[in-house]
């Protein structure tokens, strides 16, 4: 854990509880301070301590439902009848966990270090308000004590003392062993304080013990965290002994303190957390609860575990007595007083106890508890939640078979989702900036509960399958007839079908994304599909296939996005063009009571791969980069804590590397507090590469030889948030935000770095790196419309501005200018437009497509040479709540071949992190005509020389794989498309020599010039040919790393507006 702490300690990598902002103003997703936020998790990932902090938290008490709580629900359910064979003779003593009801009594530690104190505020006495006090600013989180009366109906009243203690040693001392600091401030306090009245059940364990600590916190799953533990030993006190013990990380002085503690309280009380770490809205129990977003009240299933729910307060539905029921009215559940209705409906087809699978639910309203959750700014309104609990426990009894923190579970609880249809996501909202639940994207009003008018039924969407057990699949449960808005209880009905309407396989449909299953698949073929009705797998021995036009099948996978969507996943290193199929086999779908699916195919196509010639691996390291060599192969500068090597690939695949001794190279960064990343090759054949210094929070550059010797002083900038590019010998280093430039420096290792003046044009526009200079696109309205390119040369002086009529369609056509690329005097410049007639949705992904354009300018002249459609139909993604898609896009030039790369981002199950990234790319002729493509899974970084690609997979097992692609397999005999759209072509000239005929240049401006007017027509003759086209994932929302260099150019965009 030591590795974890001082690199997040030295990079102040933590989670900040809430950003402030105006309403609609969204900088960063609402993120619990509990929960690990998606920047956090791609931190952990790039510094390698991502396993690590999963493993820590595994071990944690919010992993699962303790074993007592569970032995004691059997208790009460049993009649209060211990029997031998459910019940060990222990089992009031075997985690030491708060009693539920009754009076509990915890014990706070207020702890600072010699070398760490508190901010200003953050006190005992605030500890102790947030504790036992009663802040109305913070309500109804005022205190543990208040929170939980209401929570718990009166049965549980927690009190306790606070005490400070100044440790012994230097916070660091403690870093891989917290334990000995509890027992450390135990100890010298023993003589103060009777330890024995803070175990109000008499079980011999304290009921609580909890250390807020000093000093900044070390991220998620680490040490210097806000994280409930088991056990602490044997070693007692007074007697007794420490059992379950909580560290603290949130400022007292604040509501998210307040609200950790009551948060953590509930793993003291033997819950585990309903979220999932590394997982999106999806991953955890979909809506607001204390044990989720640290927010509301417990919901209904919990309360009924701890027992502050009886039995008698709990209406039991089944097959059996349905019709006996007229109607169900339940008490609001929050709601103090008691009323003469229960509190939560149970419902499934048999009752077989709450350690089964059912319906939970629960009246919701505004009070109490949950007074504080708003919806765009407004209360929410009354009505019912819905959870699908599947309460199973494991064989041994000690624990649920399922749950909500791992991406391959089955989920313990999940809430019916009536909006299911719909994007979700976590809203604006005024409180704090943001509201306190999640709803509906861009939805009027939240509806995510049932109310007048809606209804759960097995053919609705979603529906009253279950997952598991003796009635997997169909129930026959249908809910209908809701009646809300009476603050104190509410009513609706509930029937079951006749066995007569089981799934007929007939009407087991799949829907697929139309634009995504029509486009030409690359040799990872993805094709998302909505399912007519929720189904499972019925034999994970079957397999869906891809079947290709050689007579080969592939075997493909299902990733499942939400409960009615899914996402057929098939690779290979190559795959034969031409039509295929997608195959899914009969009985493959479980419809539910043992009604088996139909075979279901679609037809597809295959794009001409490209093929895979070698690939080899490296055991070394925990971060690397890479980057094109001019003579073919590559560099991969690869590192570990200690060491740094330079890394040689020959394009055979052939394998050599030096040791980089960096000891002796002044102002670089000590071992262990930093990363090195991000290495360039120059047109001279020299690299640099940059390493972020973690201690000081600066960026360093250093420029080596081909051999790994240091060739000039470091240099080092005062921050590390820069993005890096190559323009010739000369290194760019730039920041944006919110897709504004907001500096560009200019290193050229002659001098100090040199800051280049922004003007209004670049920093509104989006920057273009070549390697001769860069450019800016931009749009200027004068007599009419103009689009316009202020091009930049590797000194940063402006040496053209091209002006084109933007209304002239025969030329530009729109889009988002992506990428660009320079050879042979031409100016490639690459465009997405992005199509939003069709959206496909699930979770918070939209997937759509999109068409890539390839417009070819002359570069000195500006001439308008012709334009060619790349690709008709690329697949991509966007989040529905930032509205993010593909960022990034390199292009590299070698040998007469352009290479485009995108690596995108999208929903799934394959890793833990409850998503995969898709690395896409596309090799181009220069007509801009497509060739071949490839894609890969996971693949982290790639490098384009001499016509092959290097690709990197994902760190697996201490090793990285990398492969090798041909972007033509015959270059030979290998016939370049025809430029011309009808086909004729002059034999004694070659393409690029007809280029270079058509058309008169724009008007031409010297840097600094004003008249920027242009012609109204700029040219006579056009490509506009579709090129052969693919899909290659063209999916996502995340960026590929910039690490290719080729001989002609690189080319990177840092931001994207629509031109």
């Amino acid at each position: 854990m030591k590795k974890i702490v001082k690199g997040l300690l030295a990079a102040a990598v933590f989670t900040v509880c809430l950003a402030g902002g105006a309403k609609g103003t969204q900088a960063e997703a609402y993120q619990p301070p509990c929960i690990p936020g998606e920047k956090e998790l791609k931190e952990y990932q790039k510094d390698g301590t991502l396993k690590e902090r999963m493993a820590y938290y595994e071990n944690s008490a919010g992993a699962e439902v303790s074993e007592s709580l569970i032995k004691k629900a059997l208790f009460r359910e049993q009649g209060g009848l211990k029997t031998r064979s459910s019940l060990p003779d222990n089992w009031e003593n075997m985690s030491g966990g708060m009693p539920a009801e009754g009076n509990a009594k915890v014990l706070l530690l207020h702890v600072d270090f010699p070398d760490e104190k508190f901010e200003a505020g953050d006190t005992k006495e605030a500890l102790e308000e947030i504790a036992f006090g009663s802040n109305n600013d913070y309500a109804p989180y005022e205190s543990l004590t208040a929170y939980y009366e209401r929570a718990s109906y009166g049965k549980l009243h927690i009190d306790g003392d606070v005490y400070s203690y100044t440790a012994e040693n230097n916070r660091e001392f403690y870093e891989n062993d917290i334990e000995s600091l509890f027992t450390e401030a135990m100890r010298a306090l023993d003589d103060e304080v009777d330890y024995n009245q803070f175990d109000g059940d008499g079980d011999g364990y304290l009921d609580g013990v909890y250390l807020h600590f000093a000093g900044v916190d070390s991220g998620w799953g680490s040490t210097w965290w806000s994280i409930t533990n088991n056990s602490l030993g044997q070693e007692a006190f007074d007697g007794v002994r420490i059992g379950k013990y909580v560290t603290l990380h949130n400022p007292s002085n604040t509501k998210w303190g307040a609200q950790t503690l009551i948060h953590e309280t509930g793993h003291v009380l033997g819950l585990p957390d309903f979220y999932a770490p590394g997982q999106d809205y999806e991953g955890g129990i979909k809506t607001y609860d204390m044990m989720y977003m640290n927010t509301g009240d417990y919901n209904g299933f919990s309360k009924w575990l701890l027992g502050w729910i009886s039995e008698d307060q709990v209406v039991r539905i089944t097959k059996d007595n349905w019709t006996d029921i007229d109607s169900v009215t339940l008490e609001s559940l929050s709601e103090q007083a008691a009323g003469d209705n229960p509190k939560i409906a149970v419902i499934s087809p048999e009752d077989q106890g709450i350690f089964s699978e059912y319906f939970v639910v629960e009246y919701d309203t505004c009070v109490e508890n949950q007074k504080a959750l708003t919806f765009n700014g407004k209360a929410l309104p009354d009505g019912f939640r819905v959870f699908h609990v599947n309460a199973r426990l494991n064989d041994g009894g000690t624990g649920f078979a399922t749950g909500n923190w791992s991406a391959d579970q089955t989920k313990l609880i999940e809430l019916v989702d009536p909006d299911e249809a719909l994007f979700h996501g976590d809203i604006f909202g005024d409180e704090d900036g943001f509201d306190q639940v999640p709803g509906p994207y861009d939805a009027e009003s939240y509806h995510c509960k049932f109310m007048e008018g809606d209804s759960l039924t097995p053919q609705s969407l979603p529906n009253s399958a279950f997952e598991g057990g003796k009635y997997k699949g169909y129930t026959g449960i249908t809910m209908e007839s809701f009646v809300t808005g009476g603050e104190a209880a509410g009513s609706f009905s509930v029937s079951f079908g006749e066995e007569s309407l089981l799934p007929d396989p007939e009407d087991f449909e799949l829907t697929e994304c139309g634009g995504w299953l029509t486009t030409d698949q690359s040799n990872v073929v993805m094709i998302p599909f909505a399912l007519s009705m929720e189904a499972s797998i019925l034999d994970d021995r079957i397999s869906p296939v891809l079947q290709t036009k050689d007579g080969k099948e592939i075997k493909g996978r299902i990733e499942r996005l939400t409960d009615s969507q899914i996402l057929f996943v098939a690779e290979a290193d190559s795959l034969t063009a031409g039509p295929a199929r997608v195959v899914f086999p009969e009985g493959y779908f479980d419809l539910g009571m043992g009604v088996a699916s139909r075979e279901i195919a679609r037809d597809i196509s295959i794009a001409e791969n490209a093929e895979k010639t070698g690939g080899l691996s490296i055991d070394f390291g925990n971060s690397f980069s890479g980057a094109a060599a001019f003579d073919g192969g590559w560099y991969v500068l690869m590192s570990d804590e200690n060491e740094l090597r330079l890394y040689r690939i020959a394009s055979d695949g052939s394998v050599h590397y030096e040791n980089l001794d960096v000891s002796s190279w002044e102002g670089w960064i000590a071992p262990g507090e930093g990363s090195v990343e991000n290495i360039v090759i120059l047109s001279d054949g020299t690299l640099v590469f940059r390493g972020n210094d973690w201690l000081e929070g600066t960026l360093k550059l250093a420029h080596i030889d081909q051999e790994g010797n240091l060739l000039d002083d470091i240099v080092k900038l005062d921050r590390s948030d820069y993005e890096l590019a190559v323009t010739g010998d000369t290194v760019k280093l730039y920041r944006t935000e919110l897709y504004e430039l907001q500096e560009l420096l200019s290193v050229d290792f002659k001098g100090e770095p040199k800051s280049v003046e922004i003007t209004d044009r670049m920093r509104y526009s989006t920057i273009l790196f070549t390697d001769e200079g860069y450019l800016f696109p931009y749009y200027e309205d004068r007599d009419k419309s103009y689009i316009c390119f202020d091009i930049y040369d590797k000194n940063d002086k402006l040496v053209h501005t091209f002006s084109y009529d933007s209304e002239n369609e025969d030329m530009f056509k729109g889009g988002e200018f992506a990428a660009a690329a320079s050879a042979e005097g031409k100016l490639y410049l690459f465009a997405l437009m992005q199509d939003y007639e069709e959206i496909w949705s699930a979770s918070d992904t939209m997937y759509i497509t999109g068409e890539m354009w390839c417009y070819i300018l002359d570069q000195k002249t500006g001439g308008f040479l012709g334009r060619t459609l790349v690709d008709q139909q690329l697949r991509l993604t966007k989040n529905s709540n930032s509205n993010i898609g593909p960022e990034l896009v390199t292009v590299s030039v070698s040998d007469d071949m352009m290479m485009l790369h995108l690596r995108n981002r999208v929903d799934g199950k394959y890793l833990d992190d409850g998503y995969f990234y898709l690395a896409d790319s596309y090799f181009i002729d220069l007509q801009g005509n497509l060739v071949s493509e490839t894609s890969s899974i996971n693949s982290m970084k790639v490098s384009f020389q001499s016509g092959k690609l290097l690709t990197a997979g994902a760190w697996q097992d201490g090793k990285v794989e990398f492969s090798i692609h041909n972007a033509v397999k015959d270059q030979e005999d290998t016939v370049k498309p025809d430029p011309k759209p009808d086909g004729d072509k002059d034999p004694g000239k070659q393409p690029g020599d007809e280029l270079e005929d058509q058309g008169p240049a724009p008007d031409k401006h010297p840097a600094g010039s004003k008249n920027t007017d242009a012609s109204a027509s700029q040219t006579e003759t056009q490509i506009e040919k579709p090129a052969k086209t693919g899909d290659s994932f063209r999916t996502g929302i995340y960026a590929v790393m910039i690490i290719a260099a080729g001989a002609a150019a690189v080319l990177v965009v840092i931001k994207r507006r629509n031109i």
